[in-house]
């Protein structure tokens, strides 16, 4: 499960921002957020062997979909929210 605090999660909220509501990320778009997430982790010193590289980008490709349509169903935002703060029981009316 991703937090907040992701650099994926990071990237792509910032790249959400310029996607207007009901549009899909662009397969421009996802290939940009797969370049900066590899460029910070190998800044971090995490290197993809070659015989895997293929793979693992398009695992994070299928990711970052998956990422994006949980943050346009507000699903990344509630978890973060419903983790951070206890849930109150609901008074009756």
């Amino acid at each position: 499960m991703h937090r907040k605090s992701d650099p994926l999660v990071k990237i792509l909220e910032r790249y959400l921002l310029q996607v207007t509501i009901g549009e899909k990320l662009s397969n421009t778009m996802i290939e940009a957020i797969v370049a900066e997430y590899l460029e910070q982790l190998n800044a971090q010193g995490v290197h993809i062997p070659g015989p895997v590289r293929n793979v693992f980008i398009q695992d994070i490709k299928e990711e970052i979909k998956d990422l994006a349509t949980q943050a346009t169903l507000g699903a990344i935002s509630t978890e973060d929210q419903s983790e951070s703060q206890p849930r109150q029981p609901r008074k009756a009316a």
